[in-house]
């Protein structure tokens, strides 16, 4: 044996003593320093040469405690664990499906499966690296023929490794909301709707909760695609989740879903107004709402018994730093973290349905949500909030920051302008708040008013109320994204002015944002072209709807003439004497300041012509709008609307 493999040999023997001593360590703190002697290990090792399965799977984090998994997890990210795992793949690209499938892929495999589902920065880390489209060839992959898997005896390894791609894409979509767009884009709706011909309920669940993140389910092509499917909204609530809710060790089908899976499915259907509708038929409502209300004692004994373990712990040595089996279950507890998981999504799902109907059950469980708002949790707290914003009333606290009562929002109304946007699109939204504050805007921005360690909720919520103008910057994200949704809805339900921007090309909304839109005004700024020719057109908006005169289009986004200086022309209503002393230049920047641009030169007009015409639009109609469309050359019905308002407000 020569001095080199002696010396390799040596140090695997090391670091399998060092896995099989580590192998059920739950602190994070003794496994790193091995976490990193592995995978230096694994790293340079050629994976073609040799089974190393067992150090891939001492990276799979799912036996730890959930605090000590996510640093584990964002450990293994800042190592690149996807990078390696790709590597892997591209050498079993055209033998995934082959029996049996290399051992050290299938750890990777699992390993991603796992780490997505703990650590929004590793799904970010595995939609950066592409790796996504190394999946969608795998799942294009002719050898697989459903046609032959009619029971469970039949559903070979194959298809469990379809389950793990489909999977880790479901965790990336569920957590990063635009990788839903370039999922789609990239063809994973075809690539999946094929599998949807199976009879095999579990295989069946996961390809819908894939599918529903890549489908418009308004659309319908999602429509048919979830009609294919055959898993109905009555089946997943009358059978699947009351039984689960029932006796969870139970399964249908060979399928086992816990509670909070099935709840987090059927919230992503009720994006769906019909699918939404449907639940409140079947009592979803009830069931979501009996949730909450069981929920509480439990779990405020075992927040006390956290606080307690951590006084505790922060009592104890410095080498003393094992946490003893009583803490363990207290606060790491797996029955507990299925408890909080089955809450967070009745809530959510109760918040998704409120959308569609009025929930009659939630007047039953007003003062739990009160008291759910300061839960440690922070989307339980963030479901509760928004629920008391769906009925418009929240939660005011005192200078003990105790909760007084629960009051009907307070609106203080003034004329600041709120940008609602998803942040997939925030160069675009950002370029048209800083042109919107340069035209003299009052500009209500989450990135210049929110702050770190705010309640992003109750912030959302006071920028609503002290906004007289909402700006919906609408695109495909912000449909998709529940934090737009919600702002829209409350905007809505407080009846604030609301004005729609198109930020996204080649974009026609559906669904919830679509039905918003209804037949209202959209404004095209999603490049320089649309943008610099529909901004004046926008500031024409804002000011009918805000009646704000002091906004002015800003004319350093394009050649149009400067706007006047202040004291040579007043942005205020002007009275006749002023008007009368205009000349042919004040005039022509009066059509600039009101987004009139096409009528500047259009006819030589000084302000006495003005007068003129105002007292045409008032006793001589018919020769008021025979000068407009012979002289003035008007010829559009929104130009006719926003000259004769404009021309009456001076």
């Amino acid at each position: 044996m020569s001095s080199m493999s002696s010396e390799q040999s040596n140090h695997e023997k090391y670091l399998d003593s060092l896995v099989e001593k580590l192998s059920s360590e739950i602190k994070w703190a003794k496994l790193q320093t091995a976490f990193d002697e592995v995978f230096a290990y694994v790293k340079q090792y050629d994976l073609r040469m040799k089974n190393i399965s067992h150090y891939i799977e001492f990276f799979d984090v799912n036996h730890l405690p959930k605090s000590q998994s996510l640093l584990a997890t964002q450990h293994l990210r800042d190592l690149g664990i996807v990078q390696v795992a790709q590597s892997a793949l591209e050498l079993h690209q055209d033998d995934f499906f082959a029996d049996p499938l290399d051992s050290n892929v299938a750890r990777f495999m699992s390993v991603l499966w796992n780490a997505t589902n703990h650590c929004p920065e590793m799904c970010r880390a595995v939609l950066e690296s592409k790796i996504h489209l190394q999946f969608l060839k795998m799942l294009n992959n002719p050898v697989l023929n459903l046609e032959n898997v009619e029971n469970r005896e039949n559903f070979c390894k194959p298809f469990e490794r379809v389950r793990s791609i489909l999977s880790i894409v479901y965790n990336v979509m569920r957590k990063i909301e635009e990788s839903r767009v370039n999922y789609r884009n990239d063809g994973f709706i075809e690539a999946c709707a094929s599998y949807l011909l199976t009879s095999i309920t579990s295989f069946k669940l996961d390809v819908l909760s894939a599918i529903i993140f890549l489908v418009d389910l308004d659309s319908d092509e999602g429509k048919r695609m979830i009609q294919t499917c055959g898993l109905t909204i009555k089946f997943l609530v009358d059978v699947m989740l009351r039984q689960a809710l029932e006796d969870p060790d139970n399964d249908v089908d060979g399928v086992s879903s816990s509670p909070g899976e099935l709840l987090e499915t059927l919230n992503n259907l009720a994006v769906n107004v019909d699918n939404a509708k449907e639940m409140f038929k079947l009592g979803v409502p009830r069931i979501c709402v009996d949730i909450v209300n069981d929920f509480g004692e439990a779990s405020d004994e075992d927040s006390d018994q956290e606080s307690e373990a951590k006084d505790d712990d922060e009592d104890d040595d410095e080498d003393d730093d094992e946490l003893d089996d009583e803490d363990q279950r207290a606060f790491d507890s797996e029955d507990v973290e299925i408890e909080i998981e089955k809450v967070q999504w009745a809530l959510k799902l109760l918040w998704s349905l409120s959308f569609v109907d009025k929930i009659e059950e939630l007047t039953e469980v007003t003062e739990k949500l009160v008291k759910l708002k300061d839960h440690s949790d922070q989307e339980i707290s963030s479901g509760a909030t928004g629920l008391l914003f769906s009925t418009n009333k929240r939660p005011e606290i005192n200078k003990e920051n105790s909760i007084d009562e629960v009051q009907e929002p307070k609106q203080v109304i003034g004329n600041q302008l709120m940008l609602s946007y998803c942040w997939a699109q925030k160069e675009t939204v950002w370029k048209l708040a800083e042109s919107l504050k340069t035209s003299g805007a009052q500009i209500w921005l989450d990135k210049e008013q929110m702050h770190k360690g705010q309640d992003t909720l109750e912030e959302m919520a006071k920028a609503v109320e002290s906004s007289n103008v909402i700006i919906i910057c609408y695109s495909e994200n912000y449909k998709e994204s529940l934090p737009c949704r919600m702002e829209a809805n409350y905007a809505t339900k407080l009846k604030k002015n609301l004005v729609f921007v198109n930020v996204q090309r080649d974009y026609e909304p559906l669904g919830w944002l679509g039905f918003l839109l209804g037949t209202s005004f959209r404004f095209d700024v999603f490049d320089n072209f649309n943008f610099d020719s529909n901004f004046p057109k926008l500031i024409a908006q804002i000011r009918e709807v805000s009646s704000d005169r002091s906004i002015q289009v800003a004319h350093n986004l394009n050649s149009k003439p400067p706007l006047p200086a202040a004291d040579e022309i007043d942005s205020g209503p002007k009275t006749s004497s002023q008007i009368s002393h205009w000349n042919s230049e004040d005039v022509n920047n009066w059509f600039s300041n009101v987004g009139l641009f096409t009528l500047v030169d259009a006819f030589t007009l000084n302000g006495r012509d003005l007068e003129e015409l105002k007292r045409w639009q008032k006793h001589a109609t018919s020769y008021f709008l025979k000068f407009c469309e012979n002289k003035l050359n008007i010829k559009d019905a929104a130009q006719l609307l926003l000259f004769s308002r404009e021309l009456r407000a001076i």
